[in-house]
């Protein structure tokens, strides 16, 4: 039998909330992307760019999983991630330019150590750099670029 996974995203409008809190947020679309292969993903960064795509990241047994939405909800792309040693960046914050570059900062875990780690993928996510700097024994949080 053959497992396939789901990964939900709401979207909600947050400028109708007052300094009171007297407005809830209005929902503006739900989706769905199926058969990011593996199950148990859990996204851990979002961004929204400056010409309305929603960008979202996170893990999963596969790897990292990058997905850009349009402005109604429509999975416009979509791409896992693993390095050469089949092991997963879990990104802190995602980012994307004017040309549709995304980066995404996080940390990797290799054996007993930790490696702060920068990654760019190009309009089409394919990687086009990555740099990684050991903490020797310490995570260091990425929160914001």
């Amino acid at each position: 039998m053959m497992l396939k996974t789901q990964c939900f995203i709401l979207f909600f409008s947050l400028g109708a909330l007052s300094l009171w809190g007297q407005n809830a947020p209005v929902e503006q679309w739900v989706s769905t992307v199926n058969g990011l292969t593996s199950g148990d993903e859990a996204v851990s960064c979002s961004f929204r760019d400056n010409a309305g795509y929603t960008w979202i990241a996170g893990v999963n047994t596969s790897g990292t999983f990058v997905v850009k939405f349009d402005n109604t909800g429509l999975v416009v792309a979509s791409k896992q991630y693993v390095d050469s040693n089949n092991i997963a960046l879990y990104p802190k914050t995602i980012l994307a330019d004017a040309a549709g570059n995304v980066y995404l900062g996080g940390y990797k875990y290799y054996g007993y150590e930790y490696y702060i780690t920068a990654l760019k993928l190009n309009s089409m996510l394919e990687v086009e750099w990555e740099t990684n700097y050991n903490t020797a024994e310490t995570v260091i949080y990425l929160e914001s670029m």
